[in-house]
């Protein structure tokens, strides 16, 4: 007989009439479907949970560029001044063009390229336009010579432009690909195994599906709001055929079977007297179901591992994202404060003598 202890359809079983193994799998199904919804609401909640937290850590990490780039460009004035040695000079350059440089390769910055052309002599736009036409050329070169495509009219020093064109290629082979297997398949004559096979799993899908649509059937005869004259009772039915055309349409057979409950519209007897046939059906809809909310939680869990930028197959879960994100604002708030803390010690060149000399670590 069916329960409901906490909120979770189940199967129960007593001394007299312990479960069969399709209760059993009915029973199994739905726990993992509570668990696969509750692990979405999670994930669906986690951006609302989280939005303070991520504008502070977007102004952390913002603020932490801007005090870098003043930290920098202090050290750049300090290296016109009289009191260094020749030695300390060539040591400042050094971390001044190399910081320039990996500051610029993480995000551009005028006032930052502008150093490095002073310092070091180089074009940093014209570098930067030099690097993506290579790139952009081996990648048309790999593209045309080992897999047969073509790029006329395409910018060849252009990046973005050659992304383009591959995604449009490579879909339009695909597409291709899947119009000559349809082709073949329409020519190919199964056999009398392969018709018979075909014919069951027809079957079985009418049979699954005809499962579905009666208890939507039932729902719908009990709830339908136009059989209701008094219109309080019309406004809920209203709502709740709502419910049931929601959860027909995802083929939610769990909220279904939830909805009959709640309206009473079957009892412990009737639900008792499920013959395995039925609760076979419904167990693989409910399998089917699971399949659904398994893909919705790993692109949900996808979307968070790329924006913590974290290895592809890295387990996470909302807890862990909370956690991750506590404590980058904690490090980029530390971080923040030392940059602060050098740019006030480096005002007074006797400090940045000692740091070169190494009477001071840098940072």
């Amino acid at each position: 007989m069916f329960a409901q202890p906490q909120g979770q359809l189940q199967i129960a079983s007593t001394r007299e009439r312990p479960l069969g193994k399709k209760q059993q799998r009915f029973n199994s199904l739905v726990r993992k479907i509570e668990r696969l919804r509750a692990e979405l609401r999670g994930w669906a909640e986690l951006e609302s949970t989280l939005a303070d937290g991520m504008q502070e850590h977007a102004r952390l990490v913002e603020d932490h560029r801007r005090a870098a780039v003043e930290l920098v460009r202090l050290l750049d004035r300090q290296l016109d001044h009289a009191a260094l040695t020749d030695r300390q000079r060539d040591k400042l350059l050094r971390i001044v063009v190399d910081t320039t440089d990996s500051m610029l390769r993480e995000r551009g910055d005028p006032e930052l390229a502008a150093i490095l052309q002073h310092r070091a002599g180089r074009d940093w736009e014209r570098e930067q336009r030099e690097a993506e036409a290579e790139e952009a050329a081996n990648m048309r070169d790999m593209f045309e010579f080992r897999f047969g495509f073509e790029f006329s009219g395409v910018g060849t020093d252009s990046i973005d432009e050659l992304q383009r064109a591959v995604a449009e290629q490579m879909q339009a082979m695909a597409d291709a690909q899947a119009r000559a297997d349809e082709q073949r398949r329409a020519r190919r004559k199964p056999n009398a195994r392969q018709a018979a096979a075909e014919r069951r799993q027809a079957e079985e899908r009418a049979r699954v599906d005809k499962a579905l649509q009666d208890v939507y059937r039932q729902l719908a005869k009990a709830l339908h709001p136009d059989h209701e004259r008094d219109p309080v009772e019309r406004a809920r039915k209203t709502a709740l055929m709502q419910q049931v055309n929601v959860a027909y349409e995802a083929k939610d057979l769990l909220q279904l079977l939830d909805l009959q409950l709640r309206i009473e519209q079957v009892d412990q007897t009737h639900l008792d007297g499920l013959a395995d046939e039925r609760l076979a059906h419904f167990n693989r809809l409910l399998s089917e179901q699971i399949r659904e909310l398994e893909c919705e939680a790993m692109h949900a869990e996808n979307h968070w591992r790329m924006r913590l930028e974290l290895h592809p197959y890295a387990s996470l879960t909302p807890a862990m994202v909370e956690e991750e994100l506590r404590l980058d604002v904690r490090e980029l708030s530390r971080a923040l404060r030392r940059v602060r803390d050098d740019h006030e010690r480096f005002e007074d060149i006797r400090t940045v003598k000692r740091w070169l000399t190494g009477r001071a670590s840098p940072r």
